[in-house]
């Protein structure tokens, strides 16, 4: 881990020279689900395993977060190494659409598909489309289905031609909230596509994206990572309406706030053809793959990642939402620290080790000390 005195590390290097740190505290504060938190009801157990990732998964992971933190920010005043080329970049921002890039990465043998997150109101009224479409036998969120698919056909020469180029390296789409979800879904219409692609994809804070069938068909590719008490990945339209049946006693208003959901779900689809609209459905939704939880201990100043075994986490908010959890550089800034206590932990078992060495070395020449002193008396 970090060391304490060290307040701040650096990330990035902008063109003009200056350098970007960021404090390496999380930053972890209640907002306006203070106010919730005592409303919510205990949830049920879910059984979670504590992992520690493989020191070349963790790179790539941490690579992963930081291209998505790096996507929010304006890349041609960034300084990248000349073995991390950005092949293809999208700026275009609207309803349906998010900005991504691709970097070919030279040094990881890696091509990165990095989708940016919510930045603006588009992308809010995309995040509120959270009804099902239906794809291969499942239900996809339609926001995240519609920008997916723009993302994937506008990448697709790109990736293609890479792949051509470079056909055994890897292919990661990453991406931070909606762009999370945005890489899952286009990793499972590359997986449909283009099978020989050896693809992968690293969400961070994604939101409810899959329903059931499908969330179980993700986890050979797709791997989240939630921060305990980010309230993004239970911002399914189930937990929305059921919110409301929580906090608010009086059952007209209850029964107002839900129609008013459902009805201004409906008026962000407008553009969607009927087809579309005949394959709405209010199924449950989880976030996709393979689920790991970032938690903190009592002190905040540790950290673990648990394996949640069960999505059914997800479909009730917990009684620690904290909206800050949500930020893409505290994601950042769990990935480094993770690297750093994976660093401290390999130099105590090297010292052990060391330690271990020598006491054997010498046991071993006190055996053979004693053994030759034997000797010596036996032979006199």
């Amino acid at each position: 881990m970090p060391k304490k005195n060290q307040k701040s590390l650096c990330v990035y290097t902008k063109t003009n020279g200056e350098k970007k740190d960021v404090r390496m505290s999380v930053h972890r504060k209640f907002l306006l689900f203070r106010y919730f938190n005592k409303a919510f009801t205990d949830q049920i157990e879910i059984p979670k395993i504590e992992i520690n990732l493989e020191p070349n998964d963790l790179k790539i992971v941490y690579k992963s977060v930081l291209l998505s933190y790096l996507s929010y920010k304006d890349r041609t005043k960034i300084v990248f190494s000349e073995k991390c080329k950005i092949e293809f970049e999208s700026s275009i921002s609207e309803v349906g659409k998010v900005p991504f890039f691709i970097m070919n990465d030279d040094k990881i043998n890696v091509i990165f598909i990095v989708c940016r997150g919510s930045s603006c109101m588009d992308d809010f009224i995309t995040d509120s489309m959270g009804s099902g479409i239906s794809y291969e036998n499942g239900k996809v969120h339609q926001g995240v289905f519609n920008t997916a698919k723009f993302v994937y056909e506008e990448s697709l020469e790109t990736i293609q031609n890479l792949h051509k180029s470079y056909p055994d390296r890897r292919i990661i789409c990453t991406g931070h909230s909606l762009g999370a979800a945005v890489a899952a879904v286009v990793t499972f219409f590359h997986y449909k596509e283009n099978k020989d692609f050896n693809m992968q994809c690293y969400c961070f804070a994604p939101p409810p994206t899959l329903n059931f069938d499908l969330w179980q068909l993700s986890g050979h590719r797709i791997f989240s990572f939630m921060i305990e008490g980010d309230f993004v990945p239970f911002l399914s339209v189930q937990n929305i309406l059921n919110l409301t049946q929580i906090l608010i006693p009086n059952q007209k208003i209850k029964n107002l706030i839900s129609r008013f959901v459902h009805q201004y779900l409906s008026k962000k689809m407008l553009e969607l053809n009927n087809e579309q609209m005949q394959q709405e459905d209010h199924q449950t939704m989880y976030p996709p793959g393979q689920l790991y939880l970032i938690r903190f201990d009592e002190s905040n100043d540790d950290l673990k990642i648990c394996h949640l075994l069960n999505p059914n986490y997800f479909t009730s908010f917990p009684k620690d939402i904290q909206e800050t959890n949500h930020k893409c550089k505290n994601y950042l800034k769990c990935m480094i620290t993770l690297i750093y206590k994976q660093k401290e932990e390999k130099k105590t078992l090297n010292k052990l080790q060391k330690k271990e060495g020598k006491n054997l070395t010498t046991q071993e020449n006190s055996k053979n000390q004693n053994s030759e002193s034997t000797k010596t008396k036996g032979e006199k």
